[in-house]
C-alpha cells in the first residue's frame, strides 16, 4: 500500500530524498498505529496472567495478587506497547527502503547520467482522477505540491501511542518523534513553532490517550535534556531561522507542543512547562537556545490566559537577577511577552535603585534596542530610563558605560539632517524645551527631527511660505516630542507658545495649519517608504514619526482647552479630522498609484486619535470626560461617512477597519443616540458591495472585503444583538438575494432579555408566548422610502379602509419601476 501510494503521488518528484522521507513517514506511521491497535489487548491479557502467576508463586495471596497485577499492567502496558511499536516501526522502515530501492537508484542514475531530473512518465500517464477531485491534490509535472506534503505530514499526527511524544519506549532510542518537514529544500526554522504547527499539535491530541501532569513533566524534562545537547552541538552562532524544518532541534520542540496538549490537565501542564522554560531560557548561552525557548514559552502562553498572565507578569515585574540578560530580554520583547512600556518602567527603577550590575545591563539593552535597532523602538520608547541616565550624568555618578551610551545617542541624533528653516514661532520654544536634554559633556542639543528637506519635493517652489512655515513648526515639535527628556510640562509650554504665535481660533488659519501638517506627515512617510524600497518595511520608529507627533500635538491643543473668544473645545480635533478627510479624497483622486501606500499613514493618523483619547479616558485625566469622548466619536463617525467606500473606493479596506475599531464601534453602541450613525456606516458598506455582487463582478479583493464585512456583523451580532434587532430591516435592504448567510445573520438577532422557545416543543402555540405581544422597535425612518415612491398615503388609506381595490397592483408596479431604474443606473 505504501509503495504504490508513494510511487503514484511522487512519480514526478526528481529528488529521491523527498521520496524517501514521504515513504518513511507513511510506513512508520501506519506500522506503529497498526502494531499498537493489534497487540494492545493481547499484551494486556498476557501481562496480567504472567504477573498474577508470578505473584502467586511467591506466596502472595490470590486476591492481593489480582489487584497488584492489575496495577502493574496499568503502569507498564504503555511501555510494553511502545516496545512493540518501536520494533514494528524499525522493521517497516527497513522494508520500505528495500521495496523502493529501485526508485531511489533510478532518480540518482538519471541525474548522474544525463543531468536531467527523473520523471516516471509511464506511471504519470496512467493516472485517472474522479470528476470532482480537488485540483490542488492532482500530481503535476513540476514536482511535489504543498497539498501533497501536508497529507503525508498528517501521518505523523496519527494518535497511536505515547512513545511518539518521547515516551519511555522511544525517547532516547531513536530520537524525537518522527515529524520531518517534507517541504522541498527544507524550510526556515522560524516556522517550526508557528501558530499553524501549534494547531497541528493540538489536533494530535484529539483521540489520543491522556496523561497526568506528572507523566508529562517527566517526559518534558527528558526531551529538554536531549534538546539542550542538540543546541550545544549546533554551535553558539546558529539561529533558529538558519535551521531546516526537519532539524533535530525543531522535532524536539514539536514534541514538547504535542506533549502539552496530550495532558489530562493542559493548563496545569502548560504552567509547569512555562516555569521550566523560563529557567531554560535564562540558562541558555546560544542564539538557538534563546530563540527556541522563547518561542516555546510563547506557545505555552497561547494555551491559557492564566498561563499568559502569570508568565508575562513574572517576566515584567519579578525581582530576579537572572533577568539581566540582554539577548533573552530582546527576544522576549520581539515575541511580545514583555511590553516596552513595562520594561521601561522596570529599567528606570533598577537604575534608580543603583543595583549592582543592573546599570550596565540597562545601558547595554538600550544600546542594542535603540542604536542597533534589535527591536522596533525609538528613544522615546525608553524615555523614563534615559531620563534617569541624564540625572546620573548631571550628578556626576554615571559610570563609563552610561556616559558612552549618552554620547553615542547624541552622535546618532546629530547625524540626522535638521530643518533648513527654523520658523520664528518655535525658535525660542524649541530652545527652552530642549534645555533638559543638553549633553553634559559637549553641550550639544540632542535632536531627533525629520527635516523639511526630507519631505519637500520639487513642487516646494509653488508652495506658499505660510505652508512651509507650518510644516517647519511640526518638524520642530516632532524633534522636541521625540526627545526622551521632554516631559508633559515642557510640551505643554511649547503648545502654549504655538497658540500665541499661530491664531488657531481662526477657522481658516486652523484649516491651513492642519492641512499642511497632515501633508507633511504623509510626505514624510512617502520618503521613508521610498528609502526602504517598500512600504511594508516602514516601521513605527521611522515612517510614522511625524504622524505620531502630529496626533499628540492635536491632543495637547485639545487638552489645554479653547483660547479666549472661542467656545468649541473640540475645534483642534474637528479641524484635524476634516483636513485628513479632505486629503484622503484629494490623494485618492489625484494620485491613485501612490494612494496604495498612503493608506497606511492616513490609517495611523485616524486610529491614533482613538487610541490617545481612550488612554486619556482610562487614565482619568480631568480634561478627557466621557461626554467629550462621545462627541469625538460622533465627529469621527461623521468623518467616516464622508469617506464612505462609494466616494473613496480605494480606502474601503481601511474604512472597514476604522468602522470596526475596538475604540470606536463599542463607543457608538454605548449610547442609543449613536445607533443611527452606526447603522448608517454599516448601510454604506453594504450598499458599496451590492452592485458588485448583483452583477457577479466579485474579484479576490471584493471577496476579502465581503468576508471582512460578514465578520464585523457577526461580532456585532454577538456583542450588540439589540442593535441589529432594531436595524435589521434597514440593513437588509441593500443585501442581494444571493447573500443568504449575511441576511440570516441580520435576521437572527433578538434582544438578550428575550428567551426564544424551543421550536420542537409539543403543542407549541406561538400566539400564546408573552414576547409575541411586544411590538418591534423600528427607530429609523421607514416611511421615507414609501413617501419617495408615492405610495405612503395610499398604504395608510388601504390599511384603514381597504381602499382603493387596486392598491396591491399599484404598489407592486411602483416597486418594480424603482428596481428597474436602480438596475439601469448600476
Amino acid at each position: 500500500c505504501t509503495r504504490d501510494t508513494v510511487q503514484k503521488d511522487l512519480c514526478t518528484e526528481p529528488n529521491e530524498e523527498n521520496l524517501h522521507r514521504a515513504a518513511q513517514v507513511m510506513a512508520r506511521g501506519l506500522a506503529g498505529a497498526l502494531a499498537v491497535s493489534l497487540c494492545r489487548e493481547q499484551l494486556k491479557s498476557k501481562l496480567y496472567l504472567t504477573m498474577r502467576e508470578f505473584l502467586i508463586g511467591h506466596q502472595v495471596p490470590e486476591q492481593s495478587a489480582n489487584s497488584i497485577a492489575v496495577g502493574l499492567v496499568a503502569d507498564n502496558l504503555d511501555l510494553a506497547c511502545a516496545i512493540a511499536e518501536k520494533e514494528s516501526i524499525e522493521r517497516a522502515s527497513v522494508q520500505i527502503d528495500a521495496v523502493l530501492n529501485d526508485s531511489y537508484n533510478a532518480r540518482k542514475q538519471t541525474r548522474g547520467r544525463t543531468g536531467q531530473p527523473f520523471y516516471d512518465m509511464a506511471r504519470f500517464n496512467r493516472l485517472v482522477y474522479p470528476p470532482d477531485f480537488p485540483e490542488m491534490l492532482k500530481v503535476r509535472l513540476n514536482g511535489l505540491q504543498p497539498g501533497h506534503l501536508r497529507i503525508y505530514e498528517e501521518f505523523t499526527q496519527i494518535p497511536h501511542f505515547f512513545s511518539q511524544i518521547g515516551g519511555a519506549g522511544s525517547q532516547g532510542v531513536h530520537g524525537p518523534s518522527v515529524a520531518p518537514g517534507l517541504v522541498p529544500g527544507g524550510g526556515s526554522g522560524d516556522g517550526v513553532l508557528a501558530q499553524s504547527d501549534f494547531g497541528g499539535a493540538a489536533g494530535a491530541g484529539d483521540g489520543a490517550p491522556k496523561y497526568t501532569t506528572g507523566q508529562c513533566y517527566d517526559q518534558f524534562l527528558a526531551i529538554v535534556n536531549d534538546l539542550d545537547k542538540v543546541i550545544v552541538s549546533a554551535g553558539p552562532n546558529v539561529s533558529l531561522s538558519q535551521l531546516p524544518s526537519q532539524h533535530e532541534a525543531c522535532l524536539y520542540a514539536r514534541d514538547i507542543l504535542v506533549l502539552s496538549v496530550r495532558s489530562a490537565s493542559p493548563e496545569e501542564t502548560a504552567m509547569d512547562f512555562a516555569q521550566a522554560l523560563v529557567n531554560c531560557l535564562y540558562r541558555a548561552e546560544t542564539n538557538l537556545g534563546i530563540d527556541l525557548y522563547v518561542l516555546l514559552l510563547a506557545r505555552m502562553c497561547e494555551m491559557s490566559v492564566r498561563v499568559s498572565k502569570e508568565v508575562t507578569t513574572w517576566l515584567a515585574f519579578a525581582d530576579d537577577e537572572r533577568k539581566n540578560n540582554v539577548p533573552a530580554t530582546i527576544a522576549l520583547i520581539n515575541e511580545g511577552l514583555i511590553g516596552i512600556e513595562d520594561e521601561d518602567d522596570q529599567l528606570a527603577r533598577l537604575v534608580e535603585a543603583n543595583r549592582a550590575g543592573a546599570i550596565e545591563f540597562v545601558a547595554l539593552l538600550i544600546r542594542k534596542a535603540v542604536l542597533e535597532q534589535a527591536i522596533p523602538a525609538t528613544l522615546r520608547s525608553f524615555a523614563k530610563t534615559i531620563q534617569v541616565f541624564f540625572k546620573l550624568a548631571q550628578n556626576g555618578r554615571a559610570p563609563p558605560v552610561v556616559s558612552q551610551l549618552l554620547e553615542d545617542i547624541q552622535n546618532a541624533q546629530q547625524q540626522r539632517p535638521q530643518s533648513t528653516q527654523s520658523p520664528a514661532p518655535l525658535q525660542t520654544a524649541t530652545t527652552s524645551a530642549e534645555t533638559p536634554s543638553r549633553s553634559l559633556s559637549t553641550g550639544r542639543v540632542v535632536t531627533a527631527s525629520p527635516s523639511s528637506t526630507q519631505v519637500a519635493t520639487a513642487d516646494n517652489t509653488t508652495r506658499t511660505q505660510e505652508t512651509i512655515s507650518y510644516q517647519n513648526i511640526l518638524f520642530n515639535w516632532t524633534r522636541v516630542y521625540d526627545h526622551p527628556a521632554a516631559g508633559d510640562t515642557e510640551l505643554a509650554t511649547l503648545v502654549r507658545q504655538l497658540r500665541q504665535q499661530v491664531p488657531l481660533q481662526d477657522s481658516s488659519v486652523a484649516a491651513a495649519f492642519f492641512r499642511a501638517c497632515v501633508e507633511a506627515a504623509v510626505s514624510f512617510f512617502d520618503q521613508t517608504a521610498l528609502r526602504s524600497a517598500t512600504a511594508a518595511a516602514v516601521s513605527s520608529a521611522s515612517g510614522y514619526q511625524v504622524a505620531d507627533a502630529l496626533v499628540r500635538l492635536v491632543i495637547f491643543l485639545t487638552k489645554l482647552g479653547p483660547v479666549e473668544g472661542q467656545s468649541d473645545v473640540l475645534q483642534p480635533i474637528r479641524m484635524f479630522l476634516s483636513s485628513t478627510a479632505l486629503l484622503v479624497v484629494h490623494s485618492h483622486a489625484s494620485s491613485p498609484e501612490l494612494f496604495v501606500i498612503r493608506q497606511k499613514p492616513f490609517f495611523r493618523l485616524l486610529c491614533s486619535i482613538l487610541y490617545e483619547l481612550n488612554a486619556a479616558l482610562h487614565a482619568q485625566e480631568p480634561w478627557c470626560t466621557p461626554k467629550m469622548v462621545d462627541d469625538v466619536v460622533e465627529l469621527f463617525g461623521e468623518t467616516l461617512l464622508l469617506l464612505e467606500p462609494e466616494t473613496v473606493p480605494g480606502f474601503s479596506f481601511v474604512w472597514l477597519m476604522l468602522v470596526s475599531h475596538r475604540h470606536f464601534f463599542p463607543r457608538l453602541m454605548a449610547s442609543k443616540q449613536h445607533w443611527g450613525l452606526a447603522a448608517s456606516l454599516l448601510d454604506r458598506q453594504l450598499r458599496f458591495l451590492e452592485p458588485f455582487i448583483t452583477n457577479s463582478q466579485v474579484s479576490e479583493s471584493l471577496k476579502m472585503l465581503y468576508r471582512g464585512t460578514v465578520c464585523v456583523i457577526l461580532v456585532v451580532l454577538h456583542d450588540f444583538p439589540e442593535f441589529l434587532a432594531d436595524y435589521a430591516l434597514l440593513l437588509c435592504n441593500p443585501i442581494p438575494v444571493s447573500c443568504v448567510q449575511l441576511r440570516n445573520l441580520l435576521l437572527s438577532a433578538y434582544p438578550r432579555d428575550m428567551r426564544l422557545p424551543e421550536p420542537l416543543t409539543p403543542n407549541l402555540k406561538i400566539d400564546l408566548l408573552p414576547d409575541v405581544a411586544r411590538s418591534p422597535s423600528i427607530p429609523f425612518d421607514y416611511m421615507h422610502t414609501l413617501e419617495h415612491d408615492n405610495i405612503g398615503a395610499d398604504l395608510e388609506r388601504f390599511l384603514t379602509s381597504q381602499t382603493p381595490d387596486n392598491f396591491a397592483k399599484h404598489a407592486l408596479a411602483a416597486v418594480l419601476t424603482k428596481a428597474e431604474t436602480n438596475s439601469g443606473n448600476t
